[in-house]
């Protein structure tokens, strides 16, 4: 490093003198491009024998450039084991990765003509994905067709763009949803060769800003903090923890069994699948278990058929994904969709289909504002093997199940209309499905009953009443809500 001899250099005599350079002096010793370096240049008087020597110091220093790795979600969860590589406009790259609490940090030598002080900032990762279902769906309708739009993360803007098309509409939506129900790959293609997306904190967007062709460069001249958010490309809710990757058991969402259903082998039923809580909904998530040697899955409908509805079969999963832009009301123990199943020629004596919610946490429900819904709860009826069939559909709308007063305190009176006789069931049960009361198991005649509810050993809460009447020609079934006040 010989910046060259040093200029203007005379002696007593006023005469300029030519100097040679000597040599350099690092300290400490070794260091590169950082310490202080002492220059040593020699010179000969005007005698023309004497000689002295001329130095100056040149100092090196370096910037910090270092921050924090997040994943853009409520919880700022904390990204580990993130490679964040810096590229000089010229030189050679540098990286680390990032510790327990997401942080990273560089020291740059700070010298413009040796180490350059313009950096792009790239960042790969091995961390699995999750977090994308119709919810996100939803969310991308809502977000694009809003007024007035939201600015919002740029991070966020990138991961809901999963068609590659640089801005975010309603093809985002499809193909969010097609990959939640039948795992279509997106169509965006990222430079890392992964599905994560990074990009500085703070800088936010408003509706479909053109997506930066280049990677993210930061101008470094001093010491520098540099915070980054990451993202997985269609998880556009944000909900994807990246510290957990195993599937575990939705939080948000319950699934409990009604009543009884009967069926003979080879035949077509509609099994209804309740939401039991009144509610408005946007978009519905469900992952959901069935036996496949006993059941085959014909089709899947919703209410009116609004929205957009996708189902899959995969051996004996189901998979149901349905978003709206404009969500949808449903009254308590309303059908919330309607599963069309075959029963099997193996569907025999004592068998029965059940509908499982798979442990996973992408089964949730969505409210008008594309917001999960905390603690919903669907119902459904298990299918029991009968070859005397399900009851005539007709004569199954004339049975009634009533109660008054609904919210109540002490007791309240049910009242309900049956189409035929037969023997009568009338229990309540709690959230959990546990029969807490039977308040009918007799024989009864066709026409209209009512039975007295004494509430005064219930805890104040949800329970559900299920009306069954069995008879020769099969079974009916009615449930409805009760609640209990304080």
């Amino acid at each position: 490093m010989n910046p060259g001899a040093p200029a203007n250099i005379t002696d007593a005599c006023g005469r300029s003198v030519s100097a040679s350079y000597v040599g350099v002096v690092q300290t400490p010793d070794p260091v590169v491009c950082e310490g202080s370096i002492v220059y040593t240049y020699r010179y000969t008087a005007c005698d023309g024998t004497t000689t002295a020597d001329w130095t100056y110091t040149y100092n090196v220093t370096k910037i910090s450039i270092s921050g924090t790795v997040k994943y853009n979600n409520a919880s700022a969860t904390a990204m580990n084991l993130v490679t964040v590589t810096l590229t000089p406009t010229t030189g050679a790259p540098v990286s680390c990765i990032t510790d327990a609490g997401g942080n990273y940090a560089f020291s740059i030598p700070l010298n413009t003509a040796v180490c350059p002080d313009n950096y792009k900032f790239t960042f790969t990762t091995a961390k699995g994905v999750g977090g994308i279902n119709s919810t996100d769906a939803a969310r991308v309708n809502a977000w694009w067709t809003g007024s007035p739009v939201a600015a919002i993360e740029y991070v966020k803007y990138l991961t809901g763009d999963v068609t590659g098309e640089d801005f975010i509409n309603a093809s985002d939506a499809a193909a969010i949803q097609q990959y939640f129900v039948f795992g279509t790959a997106f169509g965006r293609k990222v430079a890392s060769g992964t599905p994560w997306v990074f990009w500085k904190e703070l800088d936010q967007s408003s509706l479909n800003p053109p997506r930066s062709t280049t990677p993210l460069k930061v101008l470094c001249t001093a010491d520098k903090t540099v915070n980054i958010l990451g993202g997985v490309i269609g998880d556009f809710n944000f909900s994807f923890t990246p510290s957990i990757l195993v599937k575990s058991a939705s939080s948000t969402l319950q699934l409990i069994y009604n009543s009884s259903k009967r069926a003979d082998a080879g035949t077509e039923v509609e099994l209804p699948v309740r939401i039991m809580h009144a509610s408005t909904v946007s978009a519905v998530s469900l992952i959901l278990n069935f036996p496949a040697n006993l059941a085959e899955v014909k089709d899947v409908t919703m209410k009116a058929n609004s929205g957009n509805l996708s189902w899959s079969v995969t051996g004996n999963e189901l998979r149901i994904g349905w978003n709206s832009a404009e969500p949808q009301n449903f009254a308590a123990i309303e059908d919330l969709l309607v599963i069309r199943l075959k029963t099997s020629e193996k569907f025999s004596h004592g068998d029965a289909i059940r509908l499982e919610l798979a442990a996973d946490q992408l089964n949730e429900l969505a409210d008008g504002d594309v917001s999960v819904i905390p603690d919903a709860v669907l119902g459904v009826d298990v299918l029991e093997f009968s070859t005397n069939g399900i009851v005539d559909p007709t004569i199954e709308g004339s049975m009634t199940l009533n109660t008054r007063p609904n919210p109540f305190a002490s007791y309240t009176i049910l009242s309900y209309n049956l189409p035929a006789a037969g023997q009568v069931t009338l229990v309540v049960s709690d959230m959990l499905g546990r029969q807490v009361a039977t308040l009918v198991n007799v024989p009864e005649d066709r026409g209209s009953h009512s039975v007295n509810l004494d509430a005064m050993s219930l805890q104040p809460g949800v329970y559900f009443a299920t009306l069954t009447l069995r008879n020769s020609t099969g079974e009916l079934v009615r449930t409805i809500k009760l609640v209990r006040n304080r």
